[in-house]
């Protein structure tokens, strides 16, 4: 691995790497390399040990890889006796050694620095040892990919801006549904949106129902949230690299985005390091005060049901859960009672872990081993102590609130047949809520000498009073016809082209159609009838029968 990354001298990757260290001794970090006492008790805390009983992920073994080229280099007894300390040069091989122990042998899960007697954050050296290694070019394909990504887009799944406004469109649509509200929208780059939600972007990848869940229960609450078409990631993969440039450029395009369209607070996805990221370390990449507020999609919705203005119903998820704590939220984080206190109230039967909380084992996915393909054996192996937590509880649902949390448990359960489900917890939420019913109401407008009555879902009920006059009352009620009194010639082209396509062949146009047709692109007929297809059929004088019924198909 060392000596095949470049034609550098023997020995110079590891000089300049030492030179990163330098850059990074703080007081608090020189702590940790001359306090351990090699009292062992941070060996039976580790789910690396306790799997395999190789004493050479334990993690005073691990931070020993770094300790020993601090005191080679920065203690006195190091320098005049090496051998007594165990001091070291960075050769490359010694390299090598941290290499694994940095990348390949720790999740910095932090559990080990509960039984520490000293206080030793290991994660600290950890992450320290990855930057040193990560500047010289030495870094896990899979994480680096994923940071260059992000940098290079705004995501780390490389999402245009296009795409997922495609999605929002889609799910906005799936969401009228669900909640059975024509009028719902998801406010994208609206100025002065209260709530700005930063997402994961497997919900608008490959996870789209817990996209729905959570905004189901901001729906819920009543509470007024929106998107960023720009900066919407919650995710920052160089907390695990150590690159602090990366988070900083990242985290500060974020914030500045929610200053700029005047939102009080950032809500986080069921994301544990992205919710650590925000809450705890952000403010020092920021370098200066937080102009917003950040809350965890967990706080919000515990909060909100503890309020009474979530109604829900435990009946409605009966089977025995568990809960897996991630460790960037909890041990963290301090996300600790309000997973718990939710799912006293949105399930039937919970069975903890043993241990929990604040000393709940890492599922082994943390510290972005995800990405790291190589070490995919190790951490599997690893994970025996996870799995047999969760065989302990006789639990059918595993539920948590991290997206490697759930990558990782899901494949947990494949790897040591479990036979479980994992779900996010907001599935559970959005399973148990309870929408109060909605009154179908009319709307009626008197145009010319005739009223035209509009039913609950938006449609004009007797289609054959549709007029000019009509469209321009239909487009209003919809929310983009009110500050012009009239539609404008490109939305009538695609008003009579949708009509003349209804009448000679009794369906309405899908939207590849119009835009063919009409020579627009999909952005410009967003922007033309903003929302769904509904919007258009609807302007048209459709029937909600026959759009429904299309839709059915």
């Amino acid at each position: 691995m060392v000596d095949t990354i470049d034609s550098r001298p023997k020995g110079a990757v590891g000089e300049a790497a030492m030179k990163v260290l330098d850059s990074k001794l703080t007081r608090q970090m020189a702590v940790n390399m001359h306090a351990c006492v090699h009292c062992g008790q941070c060996f039976e805390s580790c789910h690396y040990y306790l799997a395999t009983r190789d004493p050479k992920v334990t993690p005073a073994y691990k931070a020993e890889q770094l300790r020993k080229l601090y005191k080679r280099r920065h203690d006195w007894l190091g320098q005049l006796a090496p051998g007594w300390v165990h001091a070291t040069q960075p050769t490359d091989e010694q390299i090598a050694a941290l290499y694994e122990a940095a990348f390949g042998n720790c999740t910095m899960c932090r559990r080990c620095n509960l039984s520490c007697p000293m206080g030793l954050d290991m994660a600290l050296m950890m992450r320290t040892a990855r930057w040193m290694l990560t500047s010289q070019g030495l870094i896990p394909p899979g994480l680096k990919a994923t940071i260059d990504t992000h940098l290079a887009t705004g995501n780390n799944m490389g999402i245009t801006r296009e795409e997922f406004l495609e999605t929002v469109d889609w799910l906005q649509e799936e969401l009228q549904k669900e909640l059975d509200d024509p009028d719902f929208r998801i406010s994208v780059d609206r100025p002065g949106t209260e709530f700005l939600i930063c997402l994961n972007p497997r919900e608008v990848k490959f996870y789209p129902l817990l996209f729905m869940a959570q905004f189901k229960t901001c729906y819920a609450a009543g509470l007024d949230v929106g998107l960023s078409s720009a900066y919407w990631d919650a995710t920052n993969y160089g907390l695990f690299s150590g690159d602090d440039a990366a988070c900083k450029q990242i985290v500060t395009k974020t914030i500045d985005e929610a200053v700029r369209l005047g939102a009080k607070t950032l809500i986080l996805t069921e994301c544990g390091h992205g919710y650590r990221v925000y809450r705890w370390e952000a403010p020092g990449w920021y370098g200066k005060p937080m102009p917003v507020n950040v809350i965890s999609y967990i706080e919000l919705a515990a909060e909100q049901i503890r309020r009474g203005r979530i109604k829900v119903d435990k009946k409605r998820n009966t089977e025995r859960v568990t809960y897996h704590d991630p460790c960037n939220q909890a041990r963290s984080g301090g996300i600790i009672d309000e997973p718990r206190y939710i799912l006293s109230k949105v399930v039937m039967d919970f069975q903890d872990m043993e241990p929990h909380g604040e000393n709940n084992f890492c599922c082994g996915g943390g510290g972005g081993a995800l990405t790291m393909s190589e070490f995919r054996d190790r951490r599997l192996a690893a994970a025996k102590v996870k799995a047999d937590q969760i065989v302990a509880t006789d639990a059918k649902i595993v539920a948590t609130s991290c997206h490697n949390c759930i990558d990782q448990l899901s494949e947990i359960g494949k790897h040591y047949k479990l036979g479980v489900k994992v779900m996010n917890l907001c599935e559970l939420v959005a399973n148990a809520i309870v929408l109060p019913p909605k009154a179908v109401t009319v709307a009626v407008q008197e145009i010319g000498e005739r009223p035209v009555a509009v039913d609950a879902d938006g449609f004009i009920e007797d289609t054959s009073l549709w007029s000019p006059e009509a469209a321009v009352f239909l487009a209003r009620r919809q929310g983009f016809g009110d500050v012009l009194e009239r539609l404008t010639p490109d939305q009538w082209r695609v008003v009579d082209f949708t009509r003349a396509y209804y009448g000679r062949f009794g369906v309405p146009p899908m939207r590849e159609t119009v835009c063919a047709e009409l020579q627009l692109s999909k952005r410009q007929f967003g922007t033309l009838f903003p929302g769904t297809l509904k919007t258009l059929y609807r302007t048209a004088g459709l029937s909600r029968e026959v759009v429904h019924k299309v839709a059915a198909e």
